[in-house]
C-alpha cells in the first residue's frame, strides 16, 4: 500500500454529504468504506440507492461500538470522516475557535457553533470570554430551557469566573450579534 493511498472509513456514508465525499474520495484513488444505519428518517431507499454505487457499505448503527472497531480493524483504516447523525436531536454542540460563536435555534434544536473558551488561561481578549451552556431536559418533550452563562478566564488563573450584572449583559448582547436573526 502507497502512504499517498489512503483507507478511509465514513459514518453515514449513505447520506447526502457522506456519499458525494465518498465518491469523491475514491475518484482521488482512496480506498473507502463505511456505515450507514438505515434508519427511516430519511428516506431509506434514496440512502440504499446511494449506498449501490459505492464498493463497500456496512448497515451499522455506530453505537454498536464493538461493531464498528471490528469494522475499522478489519479495514486497516487510516482516516475515519465521522458524519453519523442522528437527526431531530434537540441539541447540537461545537467547538471550533477558542471564541464565541453564534447560537440559532432550528425548529426545537438549538446550535452552539463555539462556546469559547472554558478551559484555557489565554493572553488575548477575544478568547478569554467563554460560555457556559446549561440546558434542561424533559424526558417526554426533549429540550425545554436553556441558560447562557458567561464566563471570563483570568489569565494564568486556571479557573473560569461567571460574570454578572451589566458586564454579563453586554456579553449576552455580543452574542446576539454573532447569532442569527432568529436568535436563541
Amino acid at each position: 500500500m502507497s502512504n499517498s493511498r489512503k483507507r478511509i472509513f465514513i459514518t453515514g456514508i449513505a447520506g447526502f454529504i457522506g456519499f458525494h465525499l465518498a465518491k469523491a474520495l475514491e475518484k482521488e484513488g482512496h480506498f473507502v468504506t463505511g456505515c450507514d444505519h438505515f434508519n427511516d428518517y430519511y428516506d431509506p431507499e434514496l440512502k440504499k440507492q446511494r449506498a449501490a454505487e459505492l464498493p463497500s457499505v456496512h448497515t451499522l448503527d455506530i453505537c454498536k461500538r464493538a461493531k464498528l472497531k471490528d469494522l475499522i480493524l478489519q479495514n486497516e483504516i487510516t482516516h475515519i470522516v465521522h458524519l453519523a447523525a442522528q437527526a431531530g436531536v434537540d441539541l447540537v454542540v461545537g467547538h471550533g475557535p477558542h471564541q464565541m460563536q453564534g447560537i440559532e435555534r432550528h425548529g426545537k434544536c438549538l446550535i452552539a457553533y463555539s462556546l469559547g473558551n472554558c478551559v484555557f488561561d489565554q493572553k488575548y481578549e477575544e478568547t478569554k470570554i467563554g460560555l457556559v451552556l446549561r440546558a434542561h431536559f424533559n424526558s417526554k418533550k426533549g429540550l425545554v430551557d436553556t441558560d447562557i452563562l458567561p464566563v471570563n478566564i483570568p489569565e494564568y488563573i486556571y479557573a473560569p469566573e461567571f460574570f454578572e450584572g451589566s458586564e454579563k449583559e453586554r456579553i449576552i448582547s455580543e452574542l446576539s450579534k454573532l447569532t442569527y436573526p432568529d436568535g436563541f
